[in-house]
């Protein structure tokens, strides 16, 4: 598996994506320094909301292979600035992320353009707790993550 760096708010499921990747209860530590279990990164939704801590995601950013931006369906607004990604060294990935929660299309459709605007181009549309929703990629998602599949974004 790739080391990956996942990024988004407070409450963008964050947490809940690494617990369903690797498989282990769901337990929140709020407010905790980064968190690196396996190889997945857990960053405090502070670091991305507050920009003086835009250093520890670059940081951090750097001991993984790849990073991830985590965008919650039912956020109206992105955390994420214009061309985030261009801080990022490693190839980066998006999630719209709580999808089971999107009341109509056009929710996950704003989570994209969100991510879009960030710079992101792959986008994997994930619910972490209803895992019978028709369109989950969680599955597709830690394929990737398992696969050199991630060299075709950096060669791209």
């Amino acid at each position: 598996m790739k080391k990956a760096f996942i990024v988004g708010a407070v409450g963008s499921g964050k947490t809940t994506l690494k617990n369903q990747l690797i498989d282990l209860e769901s337990i929140v530590h709020k407010f905790d320094p980064v968190e690196v279990y396996n190889h997945l990164i857990d960053s405090p939704g502070e670091f991305l909301e507050n920009r003086r801590m835009y250093a520890a995601l670059n940081v951090t950013a750097n001991n993984s292979d790849i990073v991830i931006l985590l965008q919650s369906v039912t956020d109206t607004f992105s955390v994420f600035p214009n061309g985030f990604t261009k801080m990022f060294t490693k190839p980066v990935v998006g999630i719209a992320s709580k999808i089971d929660l999107s009341k109509t299309d056009s929710d996950i459709e704003r989570a994209h353009d969100f991510l879009h605007n960030a710079g992101v181009s792959d986008i994997f549309d994930i619910s972490s707790i209803d895992l019978t929703v028709e369109t989950n990629q969680l599955t597709e998602f830690a394929n990737f993550l398992n696969d050199d599949l991630i060299l075709n974004i950096v060669n791209e």
